[in-house]
């Protein structure tokens, strides 16, 4: 399969032992950042601390590669699940078993309900970008993306020195306004693409002195 490691490792890899099950629950608000941002959200440290947050996102012509925008509330979040990407069925391939060649990337859908005009504009101005998004969930937990600060690899082992960042997302686009009429509120749909293995490395953060919800 083209997205293995070749050689393999020596002997197979334990999962490890699963103490507390881990769940990110209702996503409620996105995190934009543009893609070339070097600092992210903060270090393991600095991302607890709403002071951090509020300093991102007054950031302007001095630094504006690592500015934050927050998302009004959102509905709806669907992924999709990245299923397996196969090729081949029947007496093209031996045994009539395809083959695998990786992972589809995660489409997601979600709503904004009765959003402004102003709204709908400036958000449709990201698809002109390379962002990255993180989220926010129902508890005003964030939802991002743990890198090593001096290689800004994965890091498999989060704390105090991490760099966190959201995921790259591609085909970002905003719909137009759909109309409810008298029996539901107008709405636009946000969709967008995260890249495979998007999850395989993810940390949920929970704030020291304020909630991700309120940003």
């Amino acid at each position: 399969m083209r997205s293995c490691n070749c050689p393999v490792g020596t002997y197979l890899t334990p999962p490890g032992t699963q103490t507390c099950p881990e769940s990110i629950g209702q996503l409620q608000k996105l995190i934009f950042q543009r893609q070339s941002s070097t600092v992210g959200y903060g270090t393991g440290t600095t991302i607890l601390s709403e002071a951090t947050w509020t300093a991102a996102k007054g950031l302007t012509e001095t630094t504006p590669n690592d500015k934050i925008i927050i998302s009004p509330f959102i509905s709806g979040f669907t992924p999709e699940l990245g299923k397996a990407k196969e090729y081949g069925s029947g007496n093209e391939v031996r045994d009539g078993i395809p083959i695998i060649f990786g992972t589809e990337p995660t489409k997601v859908t979600l709503k904004l309900f009765e959003p402004t005009d102003s709204v709908i504009r400036n958000l449709k101005t990201l698809a002109c970008e390379s962002i990255s998004i993180g989220f926010v969930n129902e508890k005003g937990q964030i939802v991002c993306y743990p890198t090593v600060a001096a290689s800004g690899l994965p890091d498999a082992g989060p704390g105090a020195t991490t760099v966190y960042f959201g995921w790259p997302v591609n085909a970002f686009h905003v719909s137009d306004r759909f109309l409810g009429g008298l029996d539901g509120p107008d709405y636009v749909e946000i969709s967008f693409s995260l890249k495979p293995g998007w999850s395989d490395y993810l940390d949920i953060i929970t704030p020291t002195d304020f909630s991700g919800l309120d940003l």
